[in-house]
């Protein structure tokens, strides 16, 4: 029964290599490839996708909406102190482990973990704002909890970067997958109980911390590094922390401004709005993941014949045909009539997928050509004008339909300077 089932699924296998390798003439790219690097990470995505809209389900099923509003707010301010993690340190130890330098992980861990004390001061001091000066005592708990467990928060995914590095995608994307079924699965299961935002983000960083432990301890037990440790490893992750400072501290922006302006409830209806789009644009992304090793050897002109393709035209105007027409069928069906108003917020947010496609691929193909400081404008300039943007916005016509709009506007800007300059 074994032998029988084992042989059935090499066939499997052996067609589905067939079929990708046959198809090759109509896409124009390495689909074998594609497939062989990309299914963990598309695994991962998927389940990442499915964790977060179960949790958004949730939320406002179990919920209200000033409650997922302040969950929101909290996670875009954690967000935000990331950098005092040197988020650097990831890829800064992606490449040394590539060149077999493992002992580099834990000079750059204590590092991360050094740093992070900076972010954890921050959500202490943001914890005595809103807890004495905003006399909102159980928002003030909630980020004190926050900043005792801030450290522990991102520790999975460097050890994810770690096994990166190997090239390993199976073991890298399992502790990080095993952290977002864990979160989920507990703060979904509290909030059957309470609606107490303390308690749901204290079940939240508990969650990760006590994954992160686990996942850390198993690391330690399971796995010798091999000798050799990049020197260089620690300026490198710095230099990468501070090219995305901006980034980092600018693009949680709308998470912030939209509760001052608008309030906590509107940051709710457009957490949901965006929410969908955004899980297909991350699945998309995984795209530009894989696809980072081929972009090394393309030049910068093949790309646009490529990409312009009648199927990829094609299939860009199927899905955002779909996407938007569906978004207000599964809005209703997921989250119900309370969130009727995130409808057509979601569908004029949609617009911003193929655009954000174009401004990443040719981001990763400034990267994968060593072009920083064109780079730097691109992916810097966005989240700088992208802010500006927002906050212009909420100044002069406040309103979640207008922030859509200035998001909308400023992705369109960059697909186009994107275009411009895989051209010339």
């Amino acid at each position: 029964m074994y032998l029988h089932m084992l042989e059935q699924t090499e066939r499997a296998k052996g067609f589905a290599l067939r079929m990708l390798k046959a198809t090759e003439r109509i896409t124009g790219i390495d689909n074998v490839y594609f497939f062989k690097g990309g299914f963990w990470m598309l695994v991962a995505q998927v389940a990442f996708i499915i964790a977060g809209i179960a949790l958004s389900v949730a939320f406002t099923r179990l919920g209200d909406k000033a409650l997922y509003g302040k969950y929101q707010f909290i996670l875009g301010i954690i967000a935000t102190l990331a950098i005092t993690a040197i988020p650097g340190a990831n890829p800064a130890l992606m490449q040394a482990v590539s060149r077999k330098l493992e002992q580099t992980f834990f000079p750059l861990f204590k590092q991360k973990n050094l740093w992070s004390l900076l972010g954890s001061l921050g959500l202490f001091v943001t914890a005595g704002y809103f807890g004495i000066l905003r006399e909102d005592s159980y928002l003030g708990i909630a980020f004190a909890i926050t900043a005792i467990f801030f450290p522990f928060l991102f520790w999975n995914s460097y050890l994810n970067s770690f096994f990166l590095g190997k090239a390993d995608f199976a073991r890298a994307n399992s502790y990080v997958i095993l952290e977002r079924v864990t979160f989920t699965a507990l703060v979904c299961a509290v909030l059957f109980f309470t609606s107490n935002i303390a308690i749901v983000i204290l079940t939240y960083c508990l969650a990760i911390a006590l994954t992160a432990i686990a996942c850390f301890v198993h690391f330690k037990r399971t796995y010798s590094l091999k000798e050799g440790i990049d020197k260089q490893a620690d300026r490198y992750g710095k230099h990468i922390t501070v090219i995305n400072i901006i980034p980092r501290a600018l693009g949680q922006v709308d998470k912030l401004l939209i509760p001052a302006f608008l309030g906590i409830e509107a940051l709710a209806i457009y957490s949901i709005a965006i929410t969908i789009p955004d899980a297909i644009e991350g699945f998309m992304s995984q795209m530009h993941a894989v696809s980072f090793k081929k972009l090394v050897s393309l030049k910068r002109k093949q790309i646009l014949p490529k990409l312009l393709r009648w199927w990829v035209i094609g299939f860009f105007v199927l899905m955002m045909a779909a996407i938007i027409l569906l978004l207000p069928f599964v809005i209703n069906l997921l989250y119900g009539s309370d969130y009727n108003s995130s409808m057509r917020l979601a569908q004029w947010y949609a617009l911003m997928l193929p655009t954000i496609f174009m401004w990443k691929l040719n981001n990763n193909w400034l990267v994968a050509h060593k072009k920083t400081k064109k780079y730097f404008y691109f992916f810097d300039g966005y989240y700088l004008i992208n802010a500006i943007t927002i906050a212009g916005t909420l100044l002069l016509v406040p309103s979640l339909q207008n922030v859509i709009f200035a998001r909308v506007g400023v992705s369109f800007l960059f697909a186009i300077l994107s275009f411009v300059s895989l051209r010339i």
